[in-house]
């Protein structure tokens, strides 16, 4: 939580911008799964209002808080929690971003795969590892801010060529 969730939302929001509960709000969840579920509600719906403009930290962080509550949520209620995500984002046009030194933020893609062909049910909104670190692969846990990652192209790297 503290890297995928925290910390990119934390440098999204910047200095002042969390504030605390609001007035009257309850401060105690019923249970750590409604809770994640409480939370990726408001920074799915947060994402979805300021579309393009959504900083990538926001993203990030909604791609783990979306994951979290359909992993805590009873088996059956994932795929209608994905639904109700899906729903909340299908303004949104389908998009893959890359972040500097983070991972790939995708945004409402179609289907994704895993590297035997298996099509995976995930939540709308995905952060895609780039650092080869992640505990979570093919998704980010934030191990990127961890060990540093850099996204900068090596220096040593074979050149990209077309073959005809």
């Amino acid at each position: 939580m503290l890297n995928s969730v925290l910390r990119p939302l934390a440098a999204a929001l910047g200095p002042g911008d969390g504030g605390g509960p609001a007035a009257g709000a309850e401060t105690t969840p019923a249970s750590p799964a409604e809770a994640a579920w409480d939370a990726a509600l408001f920074a799915t719906r947060l994402r979805a209002r300021l579309a393009d403009a959504a900083p990538p930290g926001l993203l990030e962080a909604t791609a783990a808080l979306q994951d979290l509550a359909c992993q805590l949520a009873p088996a059956a209620q994932r795929a209608s929690r994905i639904a109700e995500l899906a729903g909340i984002q299908a303004a949104l046009r389908a998009a893959i971003k890359v972040t500097e030194n983070g991972p790939y933020l995708a945004t409402n893609v179609p289907a994704v795969y895993t590297c035997l062909g298996e099509q995976l049910a995930v939540p709308p909104q995905l952060a895609l590892c780039r650092c080869g670190q992640s505990a979570m692969k093919p998704l980010c846990d934030g191990s990127h801010a961890r060990f540093g990652f850099s996204g900068e192209k090596d220096p040593h790297r074979v050149l990209d060529r077309r073959d005809s």
